[in-house]
Formats: structure tokens, sequence, C-alpha cells
């Protein structure tokens, strides 16, 4: 299922890519790699696997129950749950903390930490279209009908962020408590996806809501 929704998605949208000579090498360096997410909007993670596997980077995969099946490598920071009203479920991300705890395990393990950004749409200060930016990317929790208006009037330019790896063993190691050390990994994630929001929709201003209003 998520194969065909993955084509007829890429049937509309363009994605721009950067850094634009993002390869294995440089993204992987010949380690495991795991990507982080912000969220887990399906969308965000049926784009970044279409991206992948056009440029032949490690694909983002969810984990295998079978035995010797391929490993998880992709994360969500958070988890939003329900239909109609979307809600942080607040919970530490499992696979951060399964990584985290084979780090502990095993002094050999090491994983290297990509986190991607998405971004539907320009920056809303650029926006001269006020119908574009009644549906702009924002800091706003995007619901599954809000998204669905995202992707129709932004699929055209969207933009797609791999930002420099970072070691999972960094972490391991100045942290030997494995809940401090996934905590430290979270709090570095999400203080790393914030900055790069701020970069490129601004802050969180009060007026700019009011001005979609």
């Amino acid at each position: 299922m998520h194969w065909l929704i993955r084509k007829l998605l890429f049937l509309w949208i363009k994605v721009r890519v950067l850094p634009a000579d993002i390869d294995r090498e440089r993204l992987a360096g010949g380690q495991v790699v795991c990507y982080v997410l912000e969220d887990n909007a399906l969308s965000n993670y049926l784009v970044l696997y279409g991206v992948c596997e056009q440029r032949g980077l490690p694909l983002p995969r969810e984990a295998e129950d079978k035995p010797g099946g391929q490993p998880r490598s992709i994360a969500y920071l958070r988890r939003y749950r329900g239909i109609f009203v979307r809600r942080t479920d607040g919970k530490v991300s499992p696979t951060l903390e399964g990584l985290v705890q084979s780090g502990m395990d095993d002094p050999a393990f090491d994983v290297r930490i990509v986190p991607v950004s998405l971004f539907w749409g320009r920056s809303p200060d650029k926006e001269k279209s006020w119908f574009k930016l009644l549906f702009a990317d924002s800091w706003g929790v995007a619901g599954r009908l809000r998204k669905l208006f995202l992707i129709l009037v932004h699929g055209r330019n969207l933009f797609l962020r791999f930002s420099e790896p970072v070691s999972l063993r960094q972490f391991v190691d100045e942290n030997p408590d494995p809940v401090r050390s996934v905590r430290k990994l979270s709090r570095v994630l999400r203080v790393h996806f914030r900055r790069l929001r701020v970069a490129t929709l601004g802050p969180d201003l009060s007026h700019r809501r009011t001005l979609v209003n």
C-alpha cells in the first residue's frame, strides 16, 4: 500500500533536496544510518523514502518482525495520536531508546543519526498568495485534512533537508546512564529542529496566526 501511495504522491510533488550534492558516501560514510523525522506524518516518511530511493541513499525502513529482518532505520522525535484532534503522546522515541541500549551493550556499536526536515511551501513572509499563506507550513500541528491541503497547494514547492549526521556513540560515551543518554539525544534533536524551523519559517509569532485568520 505504501508503494502505491508513494508513486501517486511523486506524480504530484516536486522536491528540492538540500544539500543538492548529497550522496551515499557523504551521508553514511560506510556506517549504519538512522534517519530522524520531527514527527510521524506518513507523507513525510514517504517523501524521504522516495528521495533516498532516487539518489541511492540508505533507505529508511520500518522494523521487520521476521528473524533476520531489516533493522529499523527511521525514528520519529514526536508521535501524534488521534484522527480529528492530533495530540503528541509525549513519549521518548522507542527507536532511539533501542539504539542507545544497543550502544550500551556493545562498545563497538555506532549509528549515524541523520535529522531530516521537510518544509511544504515558502516562508510566509515571501508568499504573496493569501490562499497559499492560509495553508502554509507552520508551527502548529497539521491534522490529516490540513496535511492533504498542504500537499495539494505546496506539493510543487517542497524542501527536504538532510542535516549533518551525528554519532550515536558520542552520546552513549558521554552518558553511561541509558535514560539520560536518550533524553540528551532527544533534547539535542528537538533544539536542532526548532532552530532550523526558525531559520526557514521565522519565529512562531502571534501576529502571523492573526494574519492567517
